[in-house]
């Protein structure tokens, strides 16, 4: 029970990242700040003179995260946790589908922020780290920033989905 608490928040929370894509995309600023916590965070740390290396392994961790989160895209091991037989070859499908696709965006944008830490780290600029608001920014910023923006925020609305299917039709030893 407690495992479909937290897929059901985890989806909840992808469904959130979408709207903050479709947002951004739609150049619907909010009055926040737009370095968000990954700049609180590095500008804490950089005080101190372990900062920088400290700046520089959270950044490496969240690419190694990335790293994962493609793994699972395309290796597809995020099946196992599903009893396959059970489900209707309809629903195999999506979960295959929904799967993938939320799990290549979530790569695509802890790259980004795992590259912020670790650029602000190289600079010796915190102002440099940023969290999701500053890697939709940045994907925004490329040309066909807006189909990037669209295609991130389809990914998320599709991890969110996973995430109710896995909450649903998770085997549960």
């Amino acid at each position: 029970m407690i495992n479909k608490v937290f897929f059901f928040v985890s989806g909840a929370f992808y469904f959130i990242a979408a709207y903050a894509g479709g947002k951004t995309l739609l150049a619907l600023k909010s009055s926040s700040s737009s370095q968000g916590s990954g700049k609180k965070v590095s500008e804490f740390l950089m005080q101190y003179e372990w900062g920088l290396v400290l700046v520089t392994a959270i950044g490496l961790c969240i690419l190694i995260f990335a790293i994962v989160q493609f793994k699972h895209a395309y290796t597809t091991d995020f099946l196992e946790k599903f009893s396959l037989p059970a489900l209707s070859q309809r629903i195999e499908k999506s979960v295959t589908v929904t799967g993938r696709l939320g799990y290549t965006a979530r790569g695509v944008v802890y790259s980004l922020v795992g590259s912020f830490f670790i650029l602000a780290a190289f600079l010796s600029n915190p102002s440099e780290a940023g969290g999701l608001q500053k890697a939709l920014e940045t994907l925004m910023q490329q040309p066909f920033g807006p189909y990037l923006i669209a295609a991130v925020g389809a990914g998320f609305i599709m991890f969110g989905l996973y995430c109710a299917l896995e909450a649903k039709y998770r085997k549960i030893d």
